[in-house]
């Protein structure tokens, strides 16, 4: 069945050592949610996905990605098809990604654009695609990349049915923005457009100040009138959630958010103060040889902490992931990760949207992040296999520290939860804070 008539037509369990058991029934236990995300304002009849287009991309589904797909994943897919804006709110590791590729493989005449953050994680896509038959083009200006005339001949004659960009080369300067930015004035390209997917859509809200280009995503919408477009993200607080139906849907009425609201149990919380001198001693002493994920918000402390931190764990194999490493470097990290040949990766960003590693044990979170929706996207990268259990770990300041000042949110998620036990060393009194317990009443972080 191909989209209706008003579109366009024709196309281990084992956990490794516990890095931090709890035994103290003072231990809080995150039990109550915040106000993160609410209950889904959108329920279908189940029935739904008994009509003629559900039975087709369950069939595909079922033929090509050798799954069924959940209810949720049908309803992206018939609103994709009845040319319906849609918001998509489902944790880390769901399968949003097949709410996009499905239609990939129903209408093999349509063309689907899928704007994405992060070159990696457009790569690792499109890889996956290719195996399915799937024909794919990335189009972008990373480390001075440039597309191809024949390639972009190829794009406006429908040859690839998905197309990957990110924001700058959709809105930037230079010959490359610029032949990407013709295709918006191809009629028949145009007229085979089945969506356009803004995957990560939460870096439209988060990434605005420093990638300013997100802010005008929205923009497309003027360019191709009826053609849906979907949004896909893991977490979205509602001043964000309000801020990106502004901008991606220009305050559509009409788009239809579907949230998936998803417990994991196998996640448990640990929270440890440290000061700022002994802050690298106090991750080596926590590090152990499970397979570990730390995460930084900036590439200049993560080295520093892996210079630190090398000559106080010798035995650990460790290697770092960022932005601006050589690609074939960061694939062969990012490969010797996945291998178990890396015990510990200190990464920032740039490995971690659409970064499916299902053996992952713990993560770290080394200091503040920006907010807490990056807090919650890190930590939902662990324990992802099934039947595996793990820790999500914040190490942060004092909750007198200066730099709350800034992140309210974050400090009422950790001051609340805090239990104080206090040592003595010879000379000085030392606070050590620890909060434990398992993330089963963390629903509303959908981590």
């Amino acid at each position: 069945m191909q989209p209706s008539s008003s579109a366009p037509s024709s196309p281990a369990n084992s956990v490794g050592s516990p890095l931090q058991s709890f035994s103290s029934p003072s231990n809080a236990v995150l039990s109550q949610p915040l106000p993160f995300i609410q209950k889904s304002d959108e329920r279908e009849d189940e029935s739904d996905v008994q009509d003629p287009l559900c039975k087709e991309a369950i069939q595909a589904c079922r033929k090509r990605f050798h799954h069924s797909p959940k209810e949720e994943q049908l309803r992206v897919v018939k609103h994709i098809y009845n040319k319906q804006d849609c918001l998509l709110l489902a944790p880390c590791g769901w399968g949003k990604t097949l709410v996009f590729s499905l239609p990939m493989v129903m209408w093999k005449d349509k063309i689907t654009v899928v704007i994405s953050p992060l070159i990696a994680l457009m790569q690792d896509q499109i890889k996956k695609l290719k195996e399915k038959d799937v024909t794919c083009l990335l189009l972008s200006t990373y480390n001075g990349n440039r597309v191809n005339d024949s390639d972009i001949k190829l794009v406006k004659e429908g040859h690839y049915r998905a197309v990957f960009m990110s924001p700058e080369v959709i809105f930037g300067k230079g010959s490359t923005a610029c032949k990407v930015q013709d295709l918006w004035n191809n009629k028949y390209w145009k007229s085979q457009l089945c969506s356009i997917v803004v995957d990560e859509v939460h870096c439209v809200d988060k990434w605005k100040d420093f990638r300013p280009y997100y802010s005008q995503i929205g923009s497309l919408r003027g360019k191709v009138p009826g053609v849906p477009i979907v949004g896909l993200t893991a977490t979205l607080p509602p001043d964000s959630l309000q801020e990106i139906k502004n901008s991606v849907f220009l305050a559509s009425s009409t788009v239809h958010v579907i949230r998936v609201d998803d417990i994991r149990d196998n996640i448990q919380l640990e929270v440890h103060t440290f000061s700022l001198r002994n802050r690298v001693r106090q991750l080596a002493k926590l590090l152990d040889n499970t397979k570990t994920i730390v995460y930084f918000d900036s590439i200049a402390l993560l080295r520093d902490v892996q210079d630190k931190l090398r000559p106080l764990r010798p035995d650990l194999r460790m290697d770092a992931f960022f932005s601006t490493r050589l690609s074939s470097s960061k694939d062969k990290v990012l490969l010797k990760f996945i291998n178990s040949e890396i015990d510990v990766l200190l990464a920032t960003d740039a490995c971690g949207m659409g970064c499916d590693i299902s053996d992952v044990i713990t993560v770290f979170q080394y200091d503040l992040p920006h907010d807490l929706t990056s807090l919650v996207q890190r930590f939902g990268r662990a324990a992802r296999g099934p039947g595996t259990k793990g820790f999500g770990i914040l190490l942060a300041p004092p909750t007198t520290s200066r730099k709350y000042n800034k992140r309210p949110d974050i400090l009422n998620f950790v001051a609340p939860q805090l239990t104080r036990t206090r040592t003595r060393k010879r000379t000085r009194k030392r606070t050590r804070t620890t909060v434990g317990g398992n993330v089963g009443g963390m629903w509303w972080m959908n981590i």
